[in-house]
């Protein structure tokens, strides 16, 4: 062990990040691995297992070289953003910084608490220490990805990345990291589903919001009904084909429930005779306008809704309608000059702010219904929904409904998945689709009872399923 560099290395470290500092204080070095001195003169780290195994971790010969190499082969001059796999000695990490600006964001993920420990008693780390853009994470919990990330979100979706993986360390520790891998990958995969809704609307974004100003300073907020429905049950109603076999069951214990509706999922509930108490409404396009009968109204039904909204639908809702705040520039920009709305947090779908906002008025327990997140014999919707009706006025001889249906199937093309349905059968779902059910996992609160009694489509990992009957009575 070097003195020098472990005084330097803490030094360094307080100042970057205490929290880390103060943690690994506590941390004996780890006796698994060992430093030896390789051919070229560097330290080269070596793990050895209880029965007294030796396997080098870093090259024998010349462990700079091989990372060096290993940069090359990456090409990381081409990228400004970072994600490395297993720290080490911080050769790989240093081979960045040296081939890369001071701009450069670099994100380590070190599973073992005392490898790093040992690690800062061997090598100089004030090169990596001292980087602006570095921050590192020792036994993250890899599910947490998305909050460690929230805030460079814009920055690496539109620059993108590159992964850099020390291999022995990410094969010693492969369940870890296969984890962490997979969150990224579904992060950004999101992420980039979500910027190019946001580019495609971006006119109707701010076409929208400056349209809804008057409507939104007249509406309340969401933020006096926070907690005001504690253990109520709730139900959210989306639109998927499910829905045509069980709609009629919420008639039968319709008092015992709160019911809001998806704006896709309106017409069908007031055509089955059933008004929901509140209808959920966040999408800017003009197909949204198409959810809401205009002249026989939408009952007694409540609207929620965020400023992306088309006017008319906002305006469909003289005195029944409350907001909740967009995250969305512009109209944060607004929010400064007004009442605080309420935040339902990071939401990418309606069903999913309407389950949020089940969870936000603390009902319990949130049961999902019509939240198929799949085909069914090529429909994405149930009966009576305006995509529904659509294909039904385009009907003719030589174009029946089932072919509608599949020519707008196939429209999908490379964005259709296969995955599992919940009887265990295969079915088709799409990369949105497959994003919207993560996104829904990662809002779960384990603590609180939340079913899916859809009855069909995807299963939603952390969901109990249920069919709709067992969860009412």
């Amino acid at each position: 062990m070097s003195i020098s560099f472990l005084d330097s290395n803490l030094a360094l470290l307080r100042k970057r990040d205490p929290a880390l500092f103060e943690t690994i204080l506590s941390v004996q070095p780890s006796k698994s691995f060992t430093v030896i001195r390789s051919r070229s003169g560097h330290s080269s780290l070596m793990y050895c297992d209880v029965a007294g195994n030796k396997k080098q971790i870093d090259s024998n010969y010349d462990p700079v070289d091989e990372a060096s190499r290993y940069m090359k082969r990456l090409e990381v001059g081409n990228y400004i953003n970072f994600f490395v796999m297993g720290l080490g000695l911080g050769y790989q990490v240093s081979e960045i910084i040296r081939k890369t600006s001071r701009e450069a964001k670099i994100y380590i993920f070190e599973k073992d608490p005392e490898l790093f420990a040992l690690a800062i008693r061997e090598a100089d780390f004030s090169s990596v220490f001292d980087h602006p853009g570095v921050r590192i994470f020792i036994d993250t919990n890899p599910k947490e990805f998305g909050t460690l990330i929230d805030h460079e979100n814009i920055n690496f979706t539109l620059n993108n990345y590159c992964v850099v993986e020390h291999k022995a360390l990410v094969n010693r520790n492969i369940e870890y990291f296969g984890i962490l891998l997979r969150e990224i990958e579904n992060y950004f995969k999101e992420s980039r589903i979500n910027l190019n809704t946001q580019k495609v609307h971006s006119r109707l974004y701010y076409k929208n919001i400056f349209n809804n100003i008057k409507n939104l300073k007249d509406s309340p907020g969401i933020v006096s009904l926070q907690g005001c429905l504690a253990d109520i049950p709730a139900i959210v109603c989306s639109a998927g084909p499910s829905l045509d076999k069980n709609i009629q069951l919420l008639k039968s214990n319709r008092e015992n429930f709160f019911l809001i509706a998806v704006a896709t999922a309106l017409k069908p509930l007031l055509k089955n005779g059933i008004e929901p108490d509140v209808v959920f409404s966040i999408d800017p396009d003009e197909l949204t306008i198409s959810s809401f009968d205009f002249v026989a109204g939408s009952g007694k039904a409540w609207l929620v809704y965020n400023a992306a909204v088309p006017k008319p639908v906002s305006d469909a809702f003289p005195g029944r309608k409350i907001a909740f705040d967009l995250n969305i520039s512009l109209a944060e920009w607004f929010q400064k000059y007004s009442k605080e709305k309420g935040n339902l947090g990071k939401i990418t779908s309606v069903a999913h702010s309407a389950f949020n906002f089940a969870n936000y008025l603390a009902c319990s327990p949130v049961i999902l219904i019509g939240q198929d997140l799949s085909f069914h014999r090529h429909r994405q919707h149930c009966l009576h929904s305006f995509y529904y009706d659509e294909n039904v006025c385009l009907i003719k001889r030589i174009d029946p409904i089932y072919q509608l249906n599949r020519l707008k199937y196939l429209g999908y093309g490379q964005n259709l998945t296969q995955c599992l349905d919940v009887f265990g059968c295969q079915t088709t779902s799409t990369l949105s689709m497959e994003s919207y059910n993560r996104i829904f996992s990662y809002s779960i609160d384990p603590s609180k009872t939340n079913i899916n009694a859809t009855e069909a489509g995807v299963p939603i990992r952390g969901m109990k399923t249920l069919s709709l009957k067992e969860a009412l009575f």
